[in-house]
């Protein structure tokens, strides 16, 4: 979860003045002159933009870039002023794609220990038990493989079994 300045707030301790429009706020361009609006600041996306100089960014930006501060000069400014914070959404499908990798890891590993214990044990003993442990066998590479890519660090191959097993 991320915690962000609203940038609105920062804007206007800036000292500049902004009107609702719609979802937005507008006002006069700090960084040029201009005599119609052109400076929108969304609340929504935490950014600002002027349509006129064409300048754009968030909150520590706006104020690097008005104040010709550095990076660290900005949190510094934001660190002495008081400011409501504006708490950001995760990101949905990130948080459903954990949750499969972390249950789907867990389901393989519980399936290769009990097909493990069942082919040590020999159980499996007559011409359909021998059948059923074959088919277990050749299953394991499988599962073993599924669990080499949820453990690894290739997020690419873990996105696409995602989409292979149907995020089961």
């Amino acid at each position: 979860m991320q915690i962000n300045v609203s940038i609105k707030e920062v804007v206007i301790n800036s000292g500049i003045p902004l009107k609702k429009r719609g979802k937005n706020h507008i006002g006069l361009c700090p960084f040029h002159s201009e005599k119609t609006p052109s400076f929108t600041v969304s609340e929504e996306k935490q950014i600002f933009r002027c349509f006129g100089c064409g300048e754009g960014g968030d909150a520590i930006s706006f104020l690097m870039k008005l104040h010709k501060i550095t990076f660290r000069e900005a949190m510094k400014w934001l660190g002495h002023n008081t400011f409501t914070f504006v708490e950001r959404k995760p990101d949905m499908k990130k948080v459903m794609f954990e949750a499969w990798k972390k249950s789907y890891l867990n389901k393989i590993c519980f399936l290769i220990r009990g097909i493990n214990r069942l082919l040590v044990s020999g159980f499996f003993k007559g011409r359909w038990q021998v059948e059923r442990s074959a088919v277990l066998f050749h299953a394991l590479p499988v599962l073993e493989y599924h669990h080499e890519i949820l453990c690894g660090s290739d997020e690419d191959l873990q996105k696409e079994l995602y989409r292979e097993t149907g995020g089961c």
